[in-house]
């Protein structure tokens, strides 16, 4: 009958562990697309509020420094007002131009420079035309109110934003250029983009080094099924043809030992009916003895329980579970005496029992914690 239940192929064995594998490295690249899309959203998220929030902050120079020209003695032409605005006390810029408005309104023409540093000399010229089409509508907007280009512009190590905004007075044919620095907001740009980087590196690394552990383990795996089933399907073969002397190793997988063990008690159950059927009946009848005795000893009978393991004592001296249960029984009516010397003596039957010595352990403790000291 045996020879029936002999695996005839490994292919359904194997089959599923690629159909596993693929799943988690489906799973595992969606994953990894999913945060690199949040990172990438992230980080242009976070360049909008930057944006923002620099776009407030040179909106409120623009505005300090209007309010400067307003209030400037009147003696003082825009220029010079311009120049003399306090705001520059505090951040003076990378460069300060005014320009005019051409007979082609697309065109603005740059006809004064108020400051420019010598490093970008060469940018910006008098008689340079700036067009609308190079800054969109920036620039016209630039002739009625504020207006800021969200652009952070770098040359020769400086950094800037250009904020247009009209000159006063000047019937909106001329508007400034202010060049303002924008050093910390490039840093916290470049420096965000270089933690989205290499959050973005760190994601592919776990992911290759996830996607390669997971091959190495399915792979491992389904060998150890393919020698398993081998083993198995050979030591199966020969049970059948009435060799009872084959075992199979249950130290391997969880899997593995639930099947190993399985199959070494069918072979245990197989011999078994080999032996003497007067002492397999007489082994019955002290296993019923002993199975009453442990459950007395459960529902709390002690007297009763001691006197079912003493009645497998008489007829099975060497009843290891015996003695052992009698040691339970009588530490629970506190005879510790007589409890240790159970277990000693079950101890004696299965020395490396290390339960038994445990509670010989504990027995001995208690003893001594009850003893009256002098």
């Amino acid at each position: 009958m045996l020879h029936k239940l002999l695996p005839t192929k490994t292919g359904m064995a194997t089959r599923y562990p690629i159909i596993i594998i693929l799943v988690i490295l489906t799973a595992t690249c969606i994953n990894a697309m999913i945060l690199n899309e949040v990172i990438t959203s992230n980080s242009r998220d976070f360049q909008v509020i930057v944006q923002q929030k620099q776009k407030e902050y040179l909106t409120h120079k623009a505005e300090w420094i209007l309010h400067d020209i307003k209030n400037s003695p009147s003696h003082l032409s825009p220029s010079r007002a311009l120049r003399n605005s306090q705001m520059f006390a505090i951040e003076k810029p990378v460069g300060l131009y005014i320009f005019t408005r051409t007979s082609d309104d697309n065109y603005y023409r740059l006809s004064e420079i108020v400051m420019a540093n010598p490093e970008l000399a060469a940018t910006f010229k008098k008689g340079t035309a700036l067009s609308e089409a190079r800054s969109g509508e920036i620039i016209r907007r630039g002739l009625t109110e504020i207006s800021v280009d969200t652009e952070i512009r770098s040359k020769n190590g400086h950094a800037w934003q250009n904020v247009f905004f009209p000159l006063p007075g000047d019937k909106k044919n001329h508007v400034v250029m202010m060049q303002s620095p924008a050093y910390n907001a490039l840093a916290i740009l470049r420096k965000f983009e270089e933690s989205s980087h290499t959050m973005k590196i760190r994601v592919l690394i776990i992911t290759s080094i996830s996607m390669v552990v997971v091959i190495f383990l399915v792979l491992l795996f389904t060998h150890n099924i393919t020698m398993f089933v081998d083993n198995l399907s050979g030591s199966m073969r020969k049970a059948a043809e009435g060799d009872l002397s084959v075992t199979l190793n249950p130290n391997a997988d969880r899997d593995f030992s639930k099947l190993a063990t399985s199959f070494n008690t069918l072979i245990e159950e197989l011999r078994s009916r080999e032996k003497d059927i007067e002492e397999l009946n007489q082994k019955d009848d002290l296993s019923d003895i002993f199975k009453m005795a442990v459950s007395t000893l459960k529902t709390g009978q002690i007297e009763n329980a001691i006197t079912l393991f003493n009645t497998v004592i008489i007829l099975k001296p060497d009843s290891f579970g015996s003695f052992f249960n009698l040691g339970v029984a009588y530490a629970r009516i506190r005879e510790y005496e007589k409890s240790a010397a159970m277990f000693n003596r079950a101890l004696e039957i299965n020395p490396e029992h290390q339960l038994t010595m445990s509670y010989i352990e504990k027995v001995k403790a208690i003893r001594e914690k009850n003893e009256p000291r002098a």
